[in-house]
């Protein structure tokens, strides 16, 4: 079943950071109504195909409700959307006009708002950050281990490096796929290039980075060390 190419009011609250209880009343409203009595067995108050088109929808730059809400490291929506369809977590951005297609919510999370950082309408705790990966990594932990076409294919945690995820995020997918710090992109970039090319500040390259070569020491240091000094130069 292909997923329906069309915002809806979940996109719109997920973006506006609205609470459970205003996801599940929207979520209500939109479903068909409960099943006449007496129902067959195995089957709930919610069709669950209903259910599965309502949480798929794309919206028209490919995005689902639930990759809204890991863009935003919203944990409250990831949960009540993953509660509603767990699959969601397995569900890839798509769409005619995506711009980062062939992602799961976890890559999105990791890359956090990246370009759109007006999306955020107030900062994103570390807590909720860690929180929102523990949810999403609970429903599918495969994931961790997927590549996505986003930054040409790298894993959630070469994502959060180039992106400058938060410390404790980048430590949360570090411990939970430690062997991703020794693995490259199609380019050839280990998670410690992709932070030390970047103009992060010097708290992201500092114990983040020491991490990352702890887990994998990198034996071209002469890159690391010319990255480093580009870094330094762009701050400057």
């Amino acid at each position: 079943m292909r997923a329906i190419v069309v915002p809806s009011h979940l996109h719109e609250a997920v973006l506006a950071g609205r609470g459970p209880d205003v996801l599940e009343l929207l979520l209500a409203s939109a479903l068909p109504l409960p099943l006449p009595r007496p129902r067959p067995l195995g089957v709930g108050l919610r069709d669950p195909a209903a259910v599965r088109l309502l949480i798929e929808q794309l919206d028209k730059k490919g995005l689902s409700p639930l990759h809204h809400a890991a863009m935003r490291r919203d944990p409250h929506a990831v949960r009540w959307l993953l509660e509603a369809w767990p699959a969601a977590a397995e569900q890839v951005t798509g769409g005619a006009f995506s711009h980062m297609p062939g992602c799961l919510a976890l890559h999105l999370l990791a890359r956090g708002a990246g370009v759109e950082p007006k999306r955020l309408r107030a900062a994103v705790s570390c807590e909720d950050a860690t929180m929102a990966c523990e949810l999403l990594l609970a429903a599918a932990p495969h994931t961790i281990a997927v590549a996505g076409h986003e930054m040409n294919g790298g894993l959630p945690l070469h994502l959060a490096a180039s992106f400058g995820a938060p410390p404790p995020l980048l430590e949360h997918l570090l411990t939970a796929y430690p062997e991703a710090a020794a693995i490259r992109d199609p380019n050839g970039w280990l998670p410690c290039h992709l932070m030390a090319g970047r103009h992060l500040t010097a708290a992201m390259q500092g114990e983040p980075l020491a991490r990352l070569q702890a887990a994998n020491p990198p034996t071209d240091a002469w890159a690391l060390r010319d990255l480093l000094a580009l870094g330094v130069a762009g701050e400057a």
